[in-house]
């Protein structure tokens, strides 16, 4: 099995890295899997560990595959989601392949192991009724193992989801906060310009009564005068 990398549209160079090297630890992590089949059982377990490494060498790419992603705009996120979501789904079969080569192997192993008991015989006598419920009891273990393994996995996934989910619903809230900010920024500007306004009326106000008194006070002098002026006369 290998994996074939998607092409992707024109984006970000370093994106584009990450993806690609992703891909090709993976398919080296593979490489080594399907090379293990061939091989002895004393370099099987090198070449599964090769396979090991090449697993999380791909796992440390998509964490950082996945925060490249996180760093871009909306409209790159959402173009870059199918990818990230295939990666993840490829890294997953990656581990799984790895899981199934090392249960193959011990059971291969077991196998060999049961031959060279039978080939031994003489004084060592082995119940092979014994030997067979026991590797038929590690196989279930194995079995249940792996169950355990991909519920696990199946969870992890779910809790990444809804921590990106979080990541980006905490994202929008900083939005709003910023544009709630500026609104209040331009509500002190018009209050701070109608509390000049009242006040410039209210002057204005206060000089119109000013004018007004004046001009009263000047219409009584003015009678007054020429009230005292024709008593003379």
């Amino acid at each position: 099995m290998s994996f074939k990398q998607t092409a992707l549209p024109p984006l970000d160079s370093t994106f584009s890295d990450y993806h690609r090297e992703f891909y090709a630890a993976l398919n080296k992590s593979q490489q080594a899997i399907q090379a293990s089949a061939n091989q002895d059982l004393n370099q099987v377990s090198q070449c599964l560990n090769d396979a090991d490494q090449h697993i999380t060498e791909a796992a440390d790419l998509f964490k950082t595959l996945e925060m490249e992603s996180q760093s871009q705009d909306l409209t790159t996120r959402n173009k870059l989601r199918p990818y990230v979501t295939e990666g993840r789904t490829a890294l997953s079969d990656a581990r799984k392949a790895l899981r199934a080569a090392r249960v193959a192997t011990s059971q291969r192993r077991d196998l060999v192991n049961r031959d060279e008991l039978l080939q031994r015989g003489g004084d060592v006598r082995i119940d092979m009724s014994d030997t067979t419920a026991q590797i038929e009891k590690s196989n279930e273990v194995i079995t249940d193992s792996r169950r355990h393994i991909a519920e696990t996995e199946l969870v992890g996934a779910s809790i990444l989801e809804d921590l990106l989910s979080q990541r980006n619903t905490i994202s929008r809230a900083r939005q709003n906060v910023g544009n709630m900010s500026t609104g209040l920024d331009q509500s002190d500007t018009i209050l701070n310009t109608m509390q000049r306004r009242a006040l410039v009326n209210r002057i204005l106000v206060y000089i119109v009564l000013v004018a007004i008194g004046i001009s009263c006070l000047a219409v009584i002098y003015v009678r007054m005068f020429h009230s005292n002026t024709a008593k003379r006369h």
